[in-house]
């Protein structure tokens, strides 16, 4: 809005406030402190709403660290403040709750609606209070008379409601994605395709068996997991495929599918239909059906990995549920086949099961914990001359604890 107002293309040098309850030390609770917080801190913003949100979030600690740089800190002072002071400020307040008609006072006095001496040539608060007919955006702004007309505000304003109005959803960006190195252009690819809820590296095991299955589309696939379950008195398909889906609904990485890019990563899409067949068949044809299924490979870029057939024979029912190596471990398969068992006694409401631990935290926790200390030269050493070949793992990173841990080792 600004640029267009002012006539001409580039950033903007803006002022943003937060509240300053930033969760940027461990185990701080300041859930129960009184007073202003507040940290103040200059960005320059231009593109789209997508390039702007990639630019806050590059900003660290949301600016909390900006005021003591450039106040306190001798060797910060001197370079800060030959830089332009921004000339304009924004401060959302975020959303209150459900008022009956007008915000409380004590509200609007946070929006700037009080005598103090301005700070800005042109300052926006803005606050998103709940009514009973929807949430409503109430935006203030504060001008300098002497640097802005009336008429220049209202452009602006008029300019600012007209962009917020044109805005879609911009979907994922890079900053969404913290666990795999992706540009913008692939992920929008991805969301051509499907509407996806993550983009995740692959685990060690899974790069492995990823590259086994690709290798060689042609042969069977040994990575093919196949459970044939022979189910007793009257069974309820429509109760089991209920199941069946929220199963994935319940752990994403079941949905997974997989991609190449500088490295192969698998990409979670927010639903899938699971693939279900129901068979009315003679005894003698079951084994050669099972035989079919387990020699028919998956398309990893199709998701998902895995499919279920109902088999009716000569009174006996077959529940079989096929899924790729790649989804799940030899550990994880019985958990998953008595975790669709519960749901089957429900037609598939998840309401009494324990929340899911998701598959992404351990990704996350191998991405940022193990493949930087793989990464990084200083945190492995190997004992020069070790007949075993032992590696060190040393997680410390000063030379003193370096040293300490080598001594140890050896």
């Amino acid at each position: 809005a600004v640029e267009t107002w002012r006539g001409t293309p580039g950033p903007v040098l803006v002022n943003l406030e937060g509240h300053g309850r930033e969760d940027i030390v461990a185990g701080a609770d300041v859930s129960r402190t009184v007073g202003w917080f507040t940290s103040s801190y200059p960005v320059a913003i231009s593109g789209d709403a997508r390039a702007v949100k990639e630019t806050l979030h590059q900003i660290p600690d949301r600016g909390m660290g900006y005021g003591l740089l450039r106040w306190l800190n001798p060797e910060t002072v001197q370079a800060l403040k030959d830089y332009a002071d921004p000339q304009i400020a924004f401060n959302y307040l975020g959303r209150y709750g459900e008022e009956a008609e007008e915000p409380a006072p004590e509200i609007r006095a946070m929006t700037g609606l009080v005598d103090m001496p301005l700070g800005y040539a042109l300052e926006l608060n803005a606050i998103t209070q709940a009514y009973p007919t929807g949430d409503r955006l109430t935006a203030t702004w504060t001008w300098s008379s002497e640097l802005l007309t009336d008429e220049d505000v209202r452009r602006i304003s008029a300019l600012w409601l007209t962009e917020l109005e044109a805005t879609e959803p911009i979907g994922h960006t890079p900053s969404d994605l913290p666990l795999v190195q992706i540009t913008q252009a692939e992920i929008d690819q991805l969301e051509a395709r499907a509407k996806i809820a993550d983009v995740l590296p692959l685990a060690p095991l899974q790069q492995g068996l990823h590259f086994h299955t690709t290798y060689d589309e042609d042969a069977v696939d040994v990575y093919t997991i196949q459970a044939a379950l022979t189910l007793t008195g009257e069974v309820d398909a429509q109760a089991l495929r209920e199941a069946v889906r929220t199963l994935l609904r319940r752990h994403d990485n079941l949905r997974a599918f997989f991609v190449m890019g500088e490295n192969a990563r698998q990409v979670i899409p927010t639903e899938v239909d699971v693939p279900w067949v129901e068979l009315d068949v003679e005894p003698g044809e079951v084994t050669g059906i099972l035989a079919e299924d387990r020699t028919k490979r998956f398309d990893l870029t199709n998701p998902p990995m895995l499919r279920c057939t109902l088999i009716r024979a000569g009174g006996e029912t077959r529940f079989v549920i096929t899924v790729h190596h790649i989804l799940v471990d030899g550990w994880s398969m019985p958990l998953l086949i008595g975790e669709l068992f519960d749901l089957y006694k429900t037609h598939g409401d998840d309401s009494a099961l324990p929340p899911v631990v998701p598959y992404r935290d351990y990704l996350a926790w191998l991405h940022l914990e193990v493949f930087s200390i793989l990464r990084t030269k200083d945190k492995l050493k190997y004992l020069a001359g070790s007949e075993s070949g032992m590696a060190v793992w040393i997680n410390d990173t000063t030379p003193e604890a370096v040293a300490e841990r080598l001594r140890n080792a050896s």
